[in-house]
């Protein structure tokens, strides 16, 4: 199967660069690709396939006869203003961005189930590290998690180290963004 593609088009080169690095840290298993203009993302595409695009609101309505067929997996960003369909406020901090993205993968893209590609995991995972990663997922702490489980803290610290080595991924909020991408949970 590919790699994931995800576009980002933005005209600001400091928001463009900062969500890419963004989604490359939380997302290691997904390609995303930078484009300045309309007519070099319309080029690319010609060739490749995107999985999602984030660009600027005011690019998605000046440009929304050229972006016709990409809508329906498009996540616009915004600056604060009320926009229709998916949209990321790139004035949030970090956390809720990735909350945001969580919450836009949650209720998904119409092209979804209708053979879009789901990203799988590089890694192979154990059960008991996926269970970890869905508890985490839901919030909470490796205390929690401990008793949850029926095992010791000790336990769960070594399965959350486990995870770690084998994806690459340090906070909580990346671990979420990489379940839910790769199909461990679809709350």
């Amino acid at each position: 199967m590919p790699t994931p593609r995800f576009a980002i088009l933005s005209t600001n080169a400091l928001v463009g660069l900062g969500l890419k690095s963004l989604l490359e840290r939380i997302l290691p298993s997904v390609e995303v690709v930078l484009f300045s203009s309309i007519e070099t993302l319309l080029e690319e595409e010609r060739h490749e396939h995107f999985f999602h695009y984030c660009i600027d609101s005011e690019l998605v309505e000046r440009e929304q006869t050229r972006l016709h067929d990409k809508l329906h997996r498009t996540i616009r960003l915004t600056q604060g203003e009320a926009v229709a369909g998916h949209h990321l406020d790139i004035r949030q901090s970090e956390a809720e961005i990735v909350r945001e993205v969580m919450r836009i993968r949650h209720f998904g893209h119409p092209a979804e189930g209708h053979g879009a590609p789901r990203p799988k995991p590089e890694k192979q995972l154990t059960p008991r590290e996926i269970e970890v990663l869905r508890l985490l997922t839901r919030g909470l702490i490796n205390k929690e998690i401990a008793d949850r489980m029926g095992v010791s803290l000790t336990t769960v610290i070594s399965h959350r180290r486990n995870l770690t080595r084998k994806l690459g991924i340090r906070t909580a909020s990346a671990l979420t963004i990489y379940a839910m991408m790769n199909g461990y949970i679809d709350e």
